[in-house]
């Protein structure tokens, strides 16, 4: 950090000053003096640009109001507002208004004086605070909220308000500071220690506070994005006493505070706006000297600054940091501050750590390319050649991180060291880094080469050089420079050593009469230079004698050699300057070294110093006579974005790269004289021609031999040229010109030179004037200019009227396409790779935009060419494999199948069928393709199969082996699904078991139709007829229809259970019997033990007499039990005849209800579980017989009672437990000759048409449409279209609309 007096202000008629404050928001500063004085002034930036210095007065307003001394000036933060008071005790409040400030409101209380006054942290209240310790506390309207005398014995010296505005904090004159809330009630005080005398002792008694500064670590109107409010581990509060002592915490209630003893006699104590840096002004103690110095938040000293005048009245910061305005009498001194930004610049890229603090920024300042790293604990960087070093911080408490990267950011190797960076430099080879005691070197340019071993070394100073050179261990490293193989340590005590790299060996030992603070080498290690802590610059030389193997000032001696003699004087400098901030030599020039003085900058060659330019800009590289400077202060006042953009140029390549013009203005680049003379001297035309040569033989450098050859193309002197190319040591340029010698044609050799100083446009002119399109086309080609190249072709054709060169436009089309996909903008390289048959690029484009839609249009182009030319060829087969992947990765089965095949490759189609779930698929493409193992597919499938039944997943196994078209297993599993599902709760869950009968008779008959093609009553397809062969692949027959089956049958398996909530023990159990039942599947030979219909229609006829015997329809629920009878074998006989006793009672039919109660009782003595239940049903049906008689009704046709038996006659068999089909399922009644029926395709079974509700679609058995059952689809048991009615719904998550719980 540097600090310098840039500009005073008089004040006049000689006023002395008493306050002063600078505005942080618009940049106006208020003063205040004796005689009412008070003026309101403003001042630009103090960045210099464009050669203008700045700092200038731009605003001079003098405030009339006040009759005493204005003793106390306050900004309001957050308003347009200056609060004012003077030694009468009247305060005013002025305001802005149309650019000017008037009084707005006054107070005076006419009691006691104004000691300070503070605005909050959001400008809502202020605080005013008397010396009789009365307090006001007052809003931003001017309302007073509050007011109230301090129970205090001192006079208050100062208040402020906490960072939160939540607490007030007052200072008293006996050094006592006490905190009290918002609305002033006492909390507690701060713990002072500090307030001794400066020997640390405290017999003297307390000394007198006079400032307290209470930094806001994250203001609210100026925060940071990147920035978080978290707590901050840096100290935040400033305590200053007289005695020179000041007392830095990190809070109100901080209790191990850091005592700064700075030897001055304390007037005041200020943080800067980012509570990086404290500014602490006084008189000095020793040598009454008004001074200023600066201190890091971990107490040193980092500057100071000396004052003329007799005392300092006020203190004030600019809202950036980098100005400070200091009151002296009757000046206003304004220092700048250059602080120790942590950045670095090389090969036009400029490297620094951003305004947040974490992120480190890269960016090109040639290309504006840019990249942002977060890299948290920066400590330094450097940049040389190629590369850049970050040093960071490490969770290891001890232990550094070196990160070696790129100038586009990113990392190519680390480094754990044990030395801490207080100091980093790197040449083009090795990195060296120093604390202060150690040093550490480390090989870089081929530590990421893999196999290589890295090259480092530790070099301990107090081992070596503090015996050579006789120094204390109290004499720390204080600066540290490198190049090529030697590094350059500087001590505090100017004591100086040159070490060798790698191996950190001592060549060589000298000292220098300051303290230096930064050092540099030339480019030839023969000169460097030394800024020492005052500012003083330096240049000294090292004679040869210092270099020499072995050699140092002590007569040769090695070091820690006990003969060597006595150091000699300290090197004398070449020339000293004062004021120096900065310093960098050139790479290429010995004696050329550029520095910075105050606002200047300043190029030495020797001891002669050029013109100096106004700029406060820091120097990046001084390379080729050309100093680049970057305005580094400004490019991080911009922020972290600085409206950056990325490449533009959205038509053929004409567009370059949009600058940004607010951070390319912060780059400036100066030329040396030599080179500005050089360019004068060629430019005037009246100077000789060998004026020039001369010139540049006396100034001799490759820069401005360049120069000169430039000149000489131009004007066609090829021999100048030439002689100007070899002394540059331009090979490129020597050969150019023999190339143009060679020419003949001259507009030709103007062309080429048009070319070589890429005026392109000029040069196809000249081509074309000469009729030479083919030199034109050739040009364009060489740049990779193919936007042009296309114009020219078809230019050229449309000239000659002949037909297109189809190669050559293809060839410009596919690099156009290529031009855009290497810029990611995949929809404008499309149409460019069409044209230009490149089907692989086209192929990558459309998987980039996931069109693929389009990317099967280019694989049925492939499948094209495979046939018409037999078998692929090696790169369609690639690009085959390729889009198969691209399509499997998005599900895409089909397709990928397709590319497969045809690249060859059936296995991998099979594979991704597997993958995919697309079983069926498979095991056809194995079937077609001779894999080796044909059974690999059902292999797979069944080991898949038996992981899922293993793992309780059923259904997933059931909609596996559809997918499969093994509609068999599906068969089975879902029967023993239904039994299981019975076994658990039959009545609950009568309605699922009934749909999975049903769902295992139609996967049975689909089974049966697949095997011989014969059952029409299933409408079954062919297993293979969703897909069918050919164009090297399979394709789809109704893709989306079938994918919409598959949907709708997963989400059916899916929601099947989830119709009532199982206990864990019911999920055991069914899942141990479905693998029992799974297990006896697999020892079958393929034949179903029994007709999966039966048990369906028993379950449907079961819920049939429920719902009817709900609805008080009797007659019919009676007719419906009595079909039960075949199927007590089926369902539970006691259910059965419960039912049919429980309809025939409702119904009338006494004799009946009489023979199923003497069924029921036979049952229960059969069982032999007691008369308990036998009584029960004996007990009722006394009791029911008691009251009517066990007589059926008469028949209306017979006249006779009506049994059962009678009424259905030969409907069904109940003995041979076979259905016949006479029977109406939707009403259980037996079908005659005159109903007309409806049959369903399905089953087989009909239903009487009069007996359907009218809007009744679908069978109620099975539930397959009726318009529909010539032509069931294989997914299911039914289309698209469903029956809208209450238990026919076929949706396993519908809501059961009929009651489920028997009579019983």
């Amino acid at each position: 950090m540097f600090v310098y007096l840039s500009k005073k202000i008089a004040i006049p008629k000689g006023v002395h000053l008493r306050c002063a404050s600078w505005n942080a928001a618009q940049g106006w500063i208020a003063c205040g003096g004796e005689s009412g004085m008070l003026k309101v002034l403003r001042l630009d930036s103090g960045a210099v640009r464009g050669g203008v210095a700045g700092g200038r007065l731009t605003m001079n307003q003098t405030l009339e109001g006040h009759g005493g001394a204005v003793t106390g000036c306050v900004w309001n933060p957050s308003f347009p507002k200056l609060t004012t008071s003077d030694s009468n005790g009247l305060i005013i409040v002025w305001m802005l208004h149309k650019g000017s400030w008037f009084e707005e409101m006054i107070n005076n209380r006419n009691k006691g004086k104004v000691a300070d006054m503070a605005w909050s942290t959001d400008g809502k209240k202020i605080a005013i605070a008397y010396d009789d310790g009365h307090v006001i506390v007052g809003g931003v309207g001017g309302k007073r909220e509050w007011g109230k005398d301090l129970p205090i014995s001192s006079p208050i010296a100062t208040v402020l308000w906490s960072p939160d505005g939540q607490t007030l904090v007052f200072g008293t004159t006996d050094g006592t500071v006490r905190l009290y809330d918002a609305v002033g009630n006492p909390v507690g005080t701060v713990p002072i220690a500090g307030n001794s005398n400066s020997n640390g002792s405290a017999g003297q008694g307390p000394t007198r506070l006079v400032a307290i500064d209470w930094f806001s670590p994250f203001p609210q109107e100026n925060k940071n994005e990147t920035e978080t409010e978290t707590e901050t581990t840096h100290p935040c509060l400033a305590i200053g006493f007289e005695n020179g002592n000041v007392q830095l915490q990190c809070g109100a209630l901080d209790t191990n505070p850091n005592i700064l003893r700075t030897g001055l006699r304390v007037t005041h104590v200020q943080w800067n706006p980012r509570g990086t840096v404290l500014c602490v002004a006084g008189v000095h103690a020793a040598k009454d000297v008004n001074a200023v110095h600066f201190y890091a938040t971990n107490g040193a000293l980092v500057s100071s600054l000396k004052i003329p005048g007799t005392k300092i009245a006020a203190l004030t910061w600019e809202s950036g940091g980098l100005r400070v305005g200091i009151a002296v009498n009757s000046f206003i001194y304004f220092a700048n501050i250059v602080p120790d930004h942590v950045w670095g610049f090389c090969r036009d890229t400029l490297v620094y750590l951003g305004s947040g603090g974490t992120y480190v920024i890269f960016r090109n300042v040639a290309t504006n390319a840019t990249a942002t790293k977060q890299v948290p604990g920066l400590r330094k960087i450097a940049a040389r050649g190629d590369f850049c070093v970050l040093a960071t911080e490490t969770d290891t408490p001890g232990s550094w991180s070196l990160r070696l990267c790129t100038l586009n950011g990113s990392v190519l190797g680390t480094k754990s060291v044990e030395v801490e960076p207080l100091f980093l430099t790197m040449t083009e080879t090795f990195v060296v880094v120093a604390s202060h005691s150690s040093v550490y070197a480390w090989r870089h340019d081929k530590s990421w080469v893999s196999g290589v071993r890295d090259t480092e070394s530790v070099f301990r100073i107090d081992s070596v050089v503090r015996d050579t050179v006789k120094t204390s261990s109290g004499d720390p490293i204080a600066a540290l420079a490198a190049n090529r193989d030697t590094a350059l340590l500087c001590l505090r005590s100017g004591k100086c050593v040159t070490l060798k790299l790698p191996t950190l060996a001592v060549t060589a030992s000298f000292s220098v009469k300051c303290r230096p603070k930064d050092v540099a080498l030339n480019c030839t290690n023969t000169k460097f230079s030394v800024i020492d802590t005052s500012g003083v610059f330096g240049v000294f030389d090292l004679p040869d004698e210092l270099l020499g193997e072995h050699s140092s000032v002590f007569g040769g001696a090695l070091p820690g050699d006990a003969s060597r003699k006595d150091p000699p004087q300290p090197l004398t400098p070449k020339f000293t300057r004062k004021d120096t901030w900065q310093q960098k030599w050139s790479l290429d020039d010995e004696s050329a070294c550029a520095t910075m003085e105050k606002h200047k900058m300043l190029v030495w060659r020797g001891e002669t110093c050029e013109e100096p330019v106004l700029s406060s800009a820091h120097i990046g590289a001084f390379e080729n006579l050309v100093v680049t400077a970057v305005l580094l202060d400004e490019i991080l006042a911009m922020g972290n974005t600085g409206g950056w953009r990325g490449e533009g140029g959205a038509n053929g390549g004409t567009d370059g790269d949009t600058k940004d013009t607010s951070f390319a203005s912060c780059v400036l680049s100066f030329d040396t004289k030599p080179l500005r003379d050089t360019r004068a001297l060629l430019l005037n035309q009246s100077a000789a021609a060998d004026d020039a040569l001369q010139f540049v033989e006396h100034n001799d450098h490759p820069s401005l031999w360049a120069l000169v050859a430039t000149h000489a193309l131009r004007r066609g002197d090829l021999q100048t040229a030439n002689k100007a190319f070899v002394k540059s040591k331009d090979y490129h340029g020597v050969t150019f010109v023999k190339r143009l010698k060679s020419l003949h044609v001259p507009q030709v050799a103007r062309a080429e030179i048009a070319a070589y100083f890429t005026e392109f446009d000029d040069a196809e002119t000249l081509f074309t004037e000469i009729d030479r399109n083919d030199l034109a086309l050739e040009l364009r080609r060489n740049l990779g200019d193919w936007f042009r190249v296309e114009k020219l072709l078809l230019q050229n054709n449309a000239g000659a009227g002949a037909n297109l060169d189809d190669g050559e436009l293809r060839f410009a089309w596919n690099n156009i396409g290529l031009y855009f996909s290497d810029r990611k903008r995949w929809r404008n390289a499309v149409p460019y790779f069409a044209k230009s048959r490149n089907l692989e690029a086209l192929a990558d484009c459309y998987t980039c935009l996931g069109e693929f839609g389009n990317l099967e249009l280019v694989l049925d182009e492939l499948c094209d060419a495979s046939r018409a030319g037999g078998d692929a060829t090696t790169q369609n087969k690639n690009l085959l494999r390729k889009t198969a992947t691209a399509f499997a990765a998005v599900g895409m089965c089909d397709a990928a199948t397709r590319a497969f095949v045809a690249a060859g490759d059936p296995a991998a189609a099979i594979a991704t069928c597997v993958a995919m779930n697309r079983w069926a698929t498979a095991v056809a493409l194995a079937e077609r393709h001779d894999v080796g193992e044909k059974a690999l597919p059902l292999k797979a499938l069944q080991t898949h199969a038996r992981a899922l039944i293993a793992a309780d997943k059923i259904v997933d196994a059931i909609d596996l082996y559809r997918l499969a078209g093994k509609h068999s297993e599906c068969s089975l599993l879902f029967v023993s699904l239904a039994k299981t599902q019975a076994e658990l709760d039959h009545k609950a869950n009568a309605v699922r078991v009934k749909k999975l009968f049903v769902l295992a008779a139609l996967e049975r008959g689909k089974a049966d139709g697949a095997n011989d093609g014969s059952r029409g009553v299933t409408g079954a397809k062919n297993k293979n007829a969703n897909v069918r062969f050919g164009d090297g692949g399979i394709r789809p027959n109704n893709t989306t229809e079938r994918n919409k089956n598959d949907t709708d049958n997963a989400s059916a398996l899916a929601g099947l259970f989830d119709l009532s909530s199982d206990s864990s023990n019911r999920n055991v159990a069914r899942s141990d019997t479905v693998k029992e039942s799974a297990q006896e599947k697999e020892k079958e030979n393929g034949d179903f033990p029994d007709d999966p219909w039966r048990p369906a229609c028993a379950w449907h006829f079961w819920l049939l007499a429920q719902k009817q015997l709900y609805a008080e329809k009797f007659e019919y629920a009676r007719r419906t039990c009595l079909v039960l009878q075949q199927y007590v074998d089926v369902l539970h006989e006691k259910d059965v005849w419960s039912l049919i006793a429980l309809t025939s009672f409702h119904a009338g039919h006494f004799g009946r209800c009489s023979h199923a109660f003497q069924k029921l009782e036979g049952i229960e003595s059969a069982k032999g579980d007691g008369d308990e239940t036998e009584n029960a049903f004996s007990d009722l049906a006394t009791a029911i017989f008691l009251k009517h008689p066990p007589v059926d009704p008469l028949s209306k046709k017979k006249g006779a009672h009506d049994h059962s038996d009678d009424l259905f006659g030969d409907a069904f068999d109940t003995k041979g437990g076979n259905t016949n089909y006479d029977v109406c399922v939707a009403s259980g009644r037996k079908i005659g000759a005159a109903d007309k029926t409806r049959a369903c395709a399905a089953c087989a079974r009909r239903a009487i048409e009069s007996e359907l509700s009218l809007d009744a679609a679908s069978c109620p058995l099975c539930y397959t449409l009726f318009a529909q059952n010539d032509r069931v689809d294989e997914t299911g048991v039914r289309n698209d279209q469903t029956a809208d009615t209450a238990e026919d719904v076929f949706s396993p998550t519908a809501p059961q609309q009929m009651k489920q719980n028997t009579y019983w």
